[in-house]
Formats: C-alpha cells, sequence, structure tokens
C-alpha cells in the first residue's frame, strides 16, 4: 500500500494536519474561466486531504491548503519537477501556459499558431503553487526554439525564473523573457538532475499497476463514475482508456465512497493509444462543481488534485482532452511515443517519458503535488545554514587520536633525549603530532596523559604497554626539578617566540604536566 498521508518531500517531509478553515482568504481576482469553472466539477466524496504545514521559520513554504483555481495571491512554494518531458516538448496551436518547473531532455519547441505569450513557471489562472522567486523554472537538455512566440518565465515575479539550456538558445532575440532570473547557456549540467527520472517513473508507474483493485467503474456514453469501497488505502480502478478518450462523448466524471485522506489511482488501459477526456466533473449530488480557489473543505478540487493519480502504464500515445478541468498527476512511463494535452486544464503533475506536446485553446497546465509521495510530492530546496568552522579548542577530546598518525614520521625528536631545549613541555614523549612549532593551535588538546597508549610517538612495543601511572613517572627528571617561577621565565624567555604565542589555556596545561 502507498503512503497517504505524508507530506511534502524535502522541506523535507513538512508535518501534516487535517485541514481547516482558513480565517482570511486570499484576495483574489474574478478573472477566472467562467467556461472552465461551470464545466467542472467533480465528486469529492471523503476527499478532504491532510496536507503539509508551512516551514516553523516563515520562510517558503508548501501550502498549507492545497488550493483550487485563482489568478490572486501566492498560495504556497514547490521547486520540484511539475512537468517532466523524457523527449521533446511542443507548444502549437494557442495553448497558454505551464505552471510549476518544467523539465525537457530533448528540444523545447514554442510555435504557438499566433506568435504570441507563453508563461511557464508562474501563471494568470493557475493554482499559484509556484517555484521560489529566482529558481529553476524551464531546463532543457536540448535546443530551446521558438517561432517568434514570447516565453515569458516567472511571469510577474521581481526575481523572475531561471532558464538552464544544454544545447543551443534559437528563441529569437527578446522573446526569452526571465523577468530578473538566470538564464545559462550552453550549460551541461541542465538536466543532470534527471537523468534517472524516466527510470523512476516506470518503477512508480508499474507499483502503481500491481495494485489490486478495490472499487468499480462504470462507463457509459455519458458518464463515468468510479466507486469505492469506503475503506481501503489507496482506493484503486481499472478503466478502459478506449472508452475515457474520443471527443464523440460528453463524458463526465464521478467518485464515490472515497474516504477521506486517501489517494485514488485509476490506472487507464489501452495499447497504444488511450485517452483522457472529460466535459464535465461532478459531486456526490451530481451537480457541477466550481474549481476556484476557495476554501478546500467548501471546494475540495485542489485537495483531489493532488490525491489522484491517472496511470497509462501500458500506452504510448495518450490523449488529454475536454472542456472539463482535469485534476490529478498523469503518468504515462512509455518513451517511445507522444502525449498530447489540448484539455482547458490539467492540475497535477505530468511525468511523460516520450515526447509531450501541449495544444488547443487556451489549454493550460496547472501545478500540483502529488501528496504523500516522497518524489513527486511538493519540495521546496532549504538551503542549509553553513555550520561553524570547527576548532580544536572548541571541540578538544574530538581529535586525540585521529590526527596523531598523520604525523609520525615528521617529529621522531619526541624522545626526551633528542629535543629538551626546544619543546620541554609541549612533547613530553605522548604526543608527537602535537608540536608547538608546528600546529601551536591547531591541536592543543591532544593531552598526553589522555592518550598515551594510541600516541604514535611511543614506538617501543614496551613503552606502549605501560600504564598512565608510570608514564607519568617517565618525564624528563630535570624539568620536574623545575620551580614554577623558573619555569615561567623559561616560557616567556626571548628566545622561545614560538613558546609566547602559546594561548593561556595551552601554558597552564604545560605546567600542570610538568608538575605531575
Amino acid at each position: 500500500m502507498l503512503p497517504t498521508s505524508t507530506g511534502c518531500h524535502g522541506c523535507k517531509q513538512l508535518g501534516l494536519r487535517i485541514l481547516k478553515k482558513s480565517s482570511s482568504s486570499s484576495v483574489r481576482g474574478s478573472a477566472i474561466l467562467a467556461a472552465s469553472a461551470l464545466a467542472a466539477a467533480l465528486t469529492v466524496g471523503g476527499f478532504l486531504a491532510v496536507i503539509p504545514t508551512a516551514n516553523a521559520d516563515g520562510g517558503f513554504a508548501c501550502p498549507e491548503n492545497m488550493p483550487g483555481l485563482g489568478n490572486g495571491a501566492v498560495e504556497g512554494f514547490d521547486n520540484n519537477t511539475n512537468i517532466f518531458v523524457g523527449g521533446n516538448f511542443t507548444v502549437s496551436e494557442k495553448a497558454a501556459e505551464a505552471e510549476g518547473l518544467v523539465v525537457v531532455m530533448g528540444d523545447a519547441s514554442f510555435n504557438k499558431a499566433d506568435a504570441s505569450r507563453y508563461n511557464i513557471g508562474v501563471v494568470g489562472v493557475g493554482s499559484q503553487i509556484r517555484p521560489t522567486p529566482g529558481a529553476d523554472m524551464l531546463l532543457v537538455g536540448g535546443d530551446a526554439s521558438s517561432n517568434g512566440t514570447t516565453l515569458d518565465v516567472g511571469f510577474g515575479t521581481d526575481q523572475g525564473g531561471a532558464v538552464r539550456i544544454a544545447g543551443a538558445n534559437k528563441v529569437p532575440a527578446g522573446k526569452l523573457v526571465t523577468n530578473g532570473g538566470e538564464l545559462s547557456v550552453p550549460d551541461a549540467s541542465a538536466v543532470s538532475s534527471h537523468t534517472d527520472f524516466s527510470a523512476l517513473l516506470k518503477e512508480r508507474s508499474e507499483a502503481f499497476s500491481a495494485l489490486p483493485d478495490t472499487g468499480t467503474a462504470a462507463l457509459d456514453a455519458w458518464s463515468a463514475v468510479l466507486t469505492g469501497d469506503g475503506v481501503s488505502s489507496p482506493q484503486v480502478f481499472t478503466v478502459d482508456g478506449s472508452k475515457l478518450g474520443t471527443a464523440a462523448i460528453n463524458l463526465s466524471l464521478q467518485f464515490k465512497d472515497i474516504p477521506a485522506n486517501t489517494r485514488v489511482v485509476v490506472n487507464v488501459t489501452g495499447v497504444p493509444t488511450a485517452g483522457l477526456f472529460f466535459n464535465a466533473l461532478l459531486d456526490d449530488a451530481g451537480s457541477v462543481m466550481s474549481t476556484n480557489a476557495t476554501a478546500p473543505e467548501e471546494s475540495p478540487f485542489g485537495a483531489i488534485a493532488a490525491r489522484l493519480v491517472w496511470n497509462f502504464e501500458g500506452a504510448a500515445n495518450v490523449s488529454v482532452g475536454g472542456s472539463a478541468q482535469i485534476p490529478g498527476s498523469i503518468l504515462v512511463p512509455s518513451s517511445g511515443g507522444t502525449t498530447e494535452v489540448s484539455a482547458s486544464g490539467t492540475n497535477g503533475r505530468i511525468f511523460v517519458a516520450g515526447n509531450l506536446n501541449h495544444r488547443g485553446v487556451g489549454s493550460e497546465m496547472h501545478a500540483f503535488p502529488l501528496l504523500g509521495d516522497d518524489d513527486f510530492g511538493c519540495q521546496v530546496d532549504v538551503r542549509p545554514t553553513p555550520s561553524p568552522a570547527t576548532t580544536p579548542a572548541t571541540t578538544p577530546a574530538t581529535t586525540p587520536a585521529t590526527t596523531p598518525a598523520t604525523t609520525p614520521a615528521t617529529t621522531p625528536a619526541t624522545t626526551p633525549a633528542t629535543t629538551p631545549a626546544t619543546t620541554p613541555a609541549t612533547t613530553p614523549a605522548t604526543t608527537p603530532a602535537t608540536t608547538p612549532a608546528t600546529t601551536p593551535a591547531t591541536t592543543p588538546a591532544t593531552t598526553p596523559a589522555t592518550t598515551p597508549a594510541t600516541t604514535p610517538g611511543l614506538r617501543r612495543p614496551r613503552l606502549r604497554r605501560l600504564r598512565r601511572p608510570r608514564l607519568r613517572r617517565l618525564r624528563r627528571p630535570r624539568l620536574r626539578r623545575l620551580r614554577r617561577p623558573r619555569l615561567r621565565r623559561l616560557l616567556v624567555h626571548p628566545r622561545r617566540p614560538r613558546l609566547r604565542r602559546l594561548r593561556p589555556r595551552r601554558l597552564a596545561r604545560m605546567i600542570w604536566l610538568i608538575r605531575v
């Protein structure tokens, strides 16, 4: 069984909580596509979601609530991939925009019929779940080109979005707008982080396909009703793709008896072609439900979009269309075909191992994470705070045994007879690596009395077997007879400039060692 209540990957794994009604809604515009709002609705059953909470520090965070669609304030941030194309990505006809991070392993061509504008990363009407300001919004493994279509990346933001292209940038001058974001061309590492993504997609798709059905799917010429068992998690259905993929059928989609906080997996059959085509999404009562950005418990469209998976494991060519806003992530793991998206809107991850054509009139691909999935869920890149440089003085006990073996041959003069005048108290036969002339401030804590048996300077096996009390008696007799005043004069002698640089704590330790 797949997890159904984990949340934000990378945040990492932000906490989860049950949705609660927001005390104040974000200011949202009224310019939502009227046709989509009227035609788009779906049965939600018990689809209230467990969602990731915001970061405790108030910084960039995954959305606290899965929103509906709107063109108002930012609902949250997500730097994870929303659209992945293993082959080539082509924009044609009058497709409008793609929300979130878009990754294309092959070439990306933007050839709208009217050569107008195509938005990437940040859109007009959408979930308003977007990458953080200035983050990657378009990664291309091949060339990027345009027939004059303006590619607007990070639309309406101060820092825009970054674009990285491994091949050539063939977009006409002035037609690639990053709104202040970075443009890196050629960038050999543009898609290096996604080289294994197609394999991951195939693995996940196979896992979904192996799940046993828990509900029933009833399809006729007018509707597709998916009824769950009300208990299982996840809820799994198998649907004939040939009955979902024709524009001649005025098909509506309805879910029933789906437990709360549960993922729904719809395995769509069909080889080599399958489709997903809806003109209406209905609620339990059979009424058309709006997709606008009201509170999730009042309009659970976003919560469903973040939990529903359409899995096309066997199909090479997939068609996604219709006048409804289609909720859920779409997985097409076959690398040998083409997926065409012409629906009014898709709402979830679009992961295609082959080619992807985005066409239609005003078609939009909106960003929603797949909640409960570590790889496909919401991710906000948290830059780790650099840890302070560790100095030996702050961790005196952590390096006595790790550093002496690195320079045993460079400090042979650690026996009492070889260096009586140069290092009277700093290397009393037990710490060959702590020579004050070479590293007076780097290894001050390698006290000879604490690690006598591990010090490589005790070359004779017999000496290494001596216990601590006897080692203490092996101190230099001449130094032991020195009284404190004379010792102080010795340590600060003008001809001992290196000793003068020793810290007081080190000097005190040297005095103590000689006195014992």
